[in-house]
Parts: C-alpha cells; sequence; structure tokens
C-alpha cells in the first residue's frame, strides 16, 4: 500500500534523494535478481530513529516493503532488486511514528553491487580460490596466480580469473610536465563499499629517509566512504572510475621535490566499521598492497655530456605461473584464464618475460610471439654476437629448460624506449634541430654486439616530424624511437639547445634483476631506485665471490669508471668531461674496490657512492663475461 502519515507529528523528510553504489558491470548471475548497495542520509538523531524501511514500487503507486534495517548508525544496506529498472524509496521510524516516503530513486538494470562476496560468487570461486588473500601458508586467494591476489584485483576492477590487466590499475603520472607536477591516479569499480584505500609514500627505498619516516599514509579512502580532499573521482562510462590525487609534492610536505615513492594498501572491510577483516580459517588479517611506484628528476646542463639511469620498469600487462616449457613455448593457460592473450600481448619483440621467483629469479627473455594461451621466446644463441642473426636484450644464452622454468611466476613488460625516457614532446621538446651538429644527442653503448660500441643518435627536426636518428644513419631518417633500452643499463646524454630536466616514473622491481656483462666495457646503472655501492650492503655485488676478477693489474681486474662531468649537473662543480678511475683489488688480504690514484688504497667497497640516476662503465678483464650477473633485491621496509 501507499504510506501515509499515521500523525500529527511528522518525522523530517530525508534531506536528499536516495543514493545508489553504481558499482562494475558486466557480472552474470544464475538468478533473476541482482545486490544493490544503497546509503541513505539519515534523519535527525533527535528524532530516535528506531529502524528504516525500504521499499519497492511493484506498479505505479503501488510499494512492497523489501527490506528493514535497524538504525543503530547504519545509513546503508544490501538489498536484492529483480532484474531490469526498479523504483525504490524509504521511510524512517521511531517507537511511535512512520514518515512519509523518502523521494524515490530509479536504480537502473545494469547496477549491481559488487562486493568481494558477491564478486567471488559470480566467478563461481569456493573454497581457499574464494579467499581474498592467500592464507598464512600462502595457499589460496589467487586461483589465476598471477602477480595480484583477489582481494588487489577486487579493489582495481581486474579480473580474478586471469592473469592479464582488464583495467589501467594504479598509475603514476606526470600532470604537467612543463612544471614536474605529478600525480596519483587508479581505477576502481564505481562507489565500491568494501574496500578501504589508503594511498602510502615514502622519500627512500631503503630506511626511514630524511623525514625519519618509513611508509607513511597520505590519504584514506574509508569502505563505502566518500573520498578526502584534495582527491577527486571522474566516470569512465564503463562501471569504472578514476580516482586522482593531484600534485603529490605540493599537496604533502614530507616529499621532498624531484623523488618520490609512493603505493596503495588496500584492507577489506565488509561490515564496513574501519577494521580489517580477517580470513576465518586462520585469521590473516585480509589486506595487500601495490607494486611500489616512483619518479625521479634528473638535471642535464646545456652544451654537457652527462649520463643519465632509469631505475624502474613499465606496468606488467600479463602475470601469472608457467605452467610448463616445450622448447622455445611457454604454456601460461592456468594464468591466461579465458582471456586469447593475442588481444594483449604484442608479437613484436616490444615485451619481454621477467621471471620473478625460482631458480631463474630475476633473468629475462625476449616474448617473440604469441599464442592463445601460450608465450614464444626468441632464443638467442648468443647474446654477445650480432653475427649469429639474431638480437636480444635477453640475460642468458638459449633456452630455460622446463626444469629450470615451469612453477615459476613471472610478468610480461613491455620495454622502456627512447621515446618514452627521452620524450621529444615533452623533457625534449626544442631540442630537436635540423643540423645534426646542432641537435641533442643520446650516446648508447651496446655491448652485445661482436665488436661492441658507442652509438651516437641525434634529435633531428624534419619539419613535419622530429626523430630520435641515428648518425651513421642520417640519410634513411630511420626512427630509431622504439628502440629498446637495457635494463641496469644507462645512457650518456648532450643537450645543445638548452638545459633539461628529465622526469623518469615507473615500477620498482620487487624482484632481483639479471644483467648480462660482456668481457670489456659495459655501461652500468642501478636497477633499483637507490644510491648503491660496489660491494657494501643492498649493494650491486661487485665482488671475487659473484665471479668480478680482482688484482693488482688493471689489465687483468674489473674497472669502474665513472663520469665526472656529472656533478657539474648535481652539484654545479665546474664541468669535467673526464672519468675518474677505480679498480677491483685482490692480493695480499686485500680483496676490495678502491682508488689506486690513493697512496692509502682505501677500501671503498662500501664507500664508492654509484648514483641511481647515473651510470658509469663497468671494465672486465679479456676473457671474463657474465651471463647473466644478479643484483639481489635491496632489503626495503615493508
Amino acid at each position: 500500500m501507499f504510506l501515509q502519515l499515521r500523525s500529527p507529528y511528522e518525522l523530517r523528510r530525508f534531506a536528499s534523494a536516495l543514493t545508489v553504489f553504481v558499482l562494475l558491470l558486466g557480472i552474470s548471475r544464475s538468478t533473476a535478481s541482482r545486490p544493490v548497495d544503497i546509503s541513505w542520509n539519515p534523519s535527525d538523531p533527535a528524532e530516535n530513529v528506531t529502524s528504516y524501511r525500504i521499499f519497492l514500487e511493484t506498479s505505479p503507486q503501488v510499494w512492497s516493503m523489501i527490506e528493514e534495517v535497524p538504525a543503530s548508525g547504519t545509513t546503508e544496506a544490501t538489498v536484492d532488486l529483480p532484474d531490469g529498472s526498479q523504483t525504490i524509496a524509504m521511510t524512517a521510524l521511531n517507537p511511535y511514528l512512520e514518515s512519509e516516503l523518502s523521494a524515490s530513486l530509479v536504480v537502473p538494470a545494469n547496477v549491481s553491487a559488487i562486493t568481494f562476496a558477491n564478486l567471488a560468487s559470480a566467478q563461481s570461486l569456493s573454497g581457499a580460490e574464494a579467499q581474498p588473500v592467500p592464507d598464512g601458508n600462502g595457499s589460496g586467494g589467487n586461483p589465476d596466480g598471477d602477480a595480484r591476489a583477489n582481494l588487489l584485483e577486487h579493489a582495481f576492477a581486474d579480473d580474478l580469473l586471469s592473469g592479464a590487466r582488464a583495467s589501467a590499475g594504479f598509475q603514476v603520472r606526470e600532470f604537467d610536465p612543463a612544471q614536474g607536477i605529478i600525480e596519483v591516479a587508479f581505477v576502481r569499480p564505481e562507489a565500491i563499499s568494501d574496500v578501504i584505500y589508503v594511498l602510502e609514500a615514502r622519500d627512500t627505498l631503503v630506511g626511514d629517509g630524511p623525514d625519519g619516516l618509513g611508509w607513511f599514509p597520505v590519504a584514506t579512502i574509508p569502505a563505502g566512504g566518500a573520498l578526502p580532499s584534495p582527491m577527486t573521482s571522474s566516470s569512465n562510462g564503463d562501471g569504472t572510475e578514476t580516482v586522482v590525487f593531484p600534485d603529490l609534492t605540493s599537496n604533502v610536505a614530507a616529499l621532498a621535490a624531484g623523488f618520490g615513492l609512493v603505493r596503495i594498501s588496500v584492507s577489506l572491510d565488509a561490515d564496513r566499521d574501519g577494521i580489517a577483516d580477517a580470513l576465518p580459517s586462520d585469521g590473516t588479517v585480509v589486506t595487500g598492497h601495490t607494486k611500489t611506484l616512483g619518479w625521479q628528476e634528473s638535471s642535464l646542463n646545456s652544451q654537457q655530456s652527462v649520463s643519465l639511469n632509469s631505475p624502474f620498469v613499465n606496468q606488467s600487462v600479463f602475470s601469472g605461473v608457467v605452467d610448463s616449457v616445450s622448447g622455445d613455448t611457454l604454456d601460461v593457460s592456468g594464468s591466461a584464464g579465458a582471456v586469447d592473450l593475442r588481444t594483449v600481448i604484442p608479437a613484436d619483440g616490444s615485451h619481454y618475460l621477467q621471471i620473478t621467483d625460482g631458480v631463474l629469479e630475476g633473468e629475462r627473455f625476449d616474448i617473440g610471439g604469441v599464442g592463445v594461451s601460450n608465450l614464444v621466446l626468441l632464443n638467442d644463441p648468443d647474446i654477445f654476437s650480432g653475427s649469429d642473426g639474431v638480437t636480444t636484450l635477453n640475460t642468458s644464452d638459449g633456452l630455460p629448460t622446463n626444469a629450470e622454468l615451469a612453477g615459476s611466476s613471472f610478468l610480461v613488460i613491455p620495454h622502456r624506449t627512447l621515446d618514452q625516457l627521452f620524450d621529444k614532446n615533452t623533457a625534449f621538446a626544442g631540442e630537436a634541430h635540423s643540423d645534426p651538429n646542432l641537435a641533442s644527442g643520446i650516446l648508447l653503448f651496446d655491448n652485445r654486439q661482436d665488436l661492441p660500441r658507442f652509438e651516437f643518435l641525434v634529435l633531428l627536426d624534419y619539419t613535419t616530424e622530429v626523430k630520435w636518428v641515428s648518425s651513421s644513419d642520417i640519410g634513411s631518417r630511420l626512427d630509431q624511437g622504439s628502440r629498446a633500452l637495457t635494463i641496469g643499463s644507462g645512457v650518456f646524454l648532450n643537450p645543445r639547445q638548452g638545459s633539461v630536466d628529465v622526469i623518469d616514473i615507473g615500477v620498482i622491481a620487487d624482484y632481483d634483476v639479471a644483467v648480462a656483462l660482456n668481457e670489456g666495457y659495459n655501461s652500468v646503472a642501478a636497477p633499483y631506485p637507490m644510491d648503491q655501492t660496489p660491494a657494501g650492503p643492498n649493494g650491486r655485488g661487485y665482488t671475487v665471490a659473484n665471479g668480478f676478477p680482482g688484482g693488482i693489474d688493471p689489465q687483468q681486474a674489473t674497472g669502474l669508471l665513472l663520469w665526472a662531468g656529472d656533478t657539474a649537473a648535481d652539484a654545479g662543480a665546474a664541468y669535467a668531461p673526464a672519468y675518474k678511475s677505480y679498480m677491483l683489488l685482490d692480493a695480499s688480504g686485500l680483496r676490495f674496490w678502491s682508488d689506486l690514484n690513493q697512496a692509502t688504497l682505501p677500501n671503498l667497497d662500501d664507500g664508492l657512492v654509484l648514483e641511481s640516476h647515473r651510470s658509469s662503465m663497468l671494465v672486465l678483464p679479456a676473457g671474463t663475461s657474465l651471463r647473466p650477473h644478479i643484483y639481489q633485491k635491496p632489503a626495503t621496509q615493508e
């Protein structure tokens, strides 16, 4: 029946219409009903409301009560509505009276609540697979075996049954490259109601940093709650929304300009009491966090050559566990699920397989082919030869075997390229020139040729287009912008038209990182965004024990060359275009890195700083190559 007031004493009308949480679309259900989360503005507490009634309009002006919710501070509920467009309204009750109906609200046909419980049920998960996170023994909570447990996939609108990314997830990006303004953005189901989001930051990868803090909270979104200032959101029109935290360094005092690390921690809070839930099986707290992302700014002075490094990687597009290996082909069907990998990964060598655990942790292999549920690796018989007809950025000769790789976790990641890191439309805008002698340049060292060598590329302006072009191939105008850059290897840059500030953004590897080091010269740089030492704690591991020859003869020992010109850009020193050399000693009890120009031969294992944003040259004696050397993941703080 249509409800009327039953007394001259009238409860106050609701302040506004009911609001409906519009959630992720495309959830299949076997019944003809759907759960919908609703919330409302509560009546005045002075009216002693004891409960709220929710009504469904079954025919014009005919209302049927479908739920009564005790007040007790509650202003939200989940109700089952029939499929199709429906109209709902509410009343409030105190011990004596019932209000008139609130303003009604039409719930569109495509609105369906996304809580983790509903999502797991919709995807027919059961038992341990339906857990939001693995238990204390590492079991369950991730049926596709990818890099994200169920909770993270729920929180960021991803697929619980495939390691292929379904959304952009969590990102750090430049809002205004000219001003160096950095913002955080992430995609989530619209008005998701059972997840607490905490944006966290820190200013150093290891230790507490200059601010004396490790991870600290920047902003918290309660489960089902409003966004805190200055966060904003916008609908993507597909049942998801993009949430943005603008201008990190201006809005977060504890973050210094030029460098920062961020992540998002999420917790399941189904009852919305502000406390993370726990697994019923063993009490494991249902929390998780994204991979850590960061940014780093480096300065380049005009008319000065300076070294530069990117210690980040790109976001993965697919992750999982290798089922088996046959020759060059990996079966990854268990993690692919129902997704056709050919729609996710191009078969053009632009992506690589990063192994993140097992006996080959840290190693990388370029991907040359993609099937519905398999990956085909490029077989490079000799990674330090160009004459075998195969050129890759693999870290080992040949291919991994089934015994080595089956059961290992992996990421599929796009290579970072020249155009991405040295963007001719932003940081290097205005640095191009029609004259190669006046155009800004990049010097790359390629240690993967039969005769390793430097290659010089210039940013040429052809009036109708601007390209990075090899100085030895200017006539053909071949664009080198898509050229892949090697992880753990730096470059030299020489801006010719003015000073340049480069902001590098990416994901931090949370696994060991392999590098291939040839005899002779190698460009080396940090695989993680932190200053390191050659052989100290959390360092590069350039030690005799790790296969780096030492000695007293510079021709027979490993050497390091640091570019002195970098101090002009970093510290305002006079520009000195020269190298400063160091050597790995191994004689008469002296087994450490030292400066042979100092008579005291100081031990520099933990004293020679290799800066994360710069690169150096590592020199291996003839006959020595490392395929690969493994950089150990730093002991970071969680």
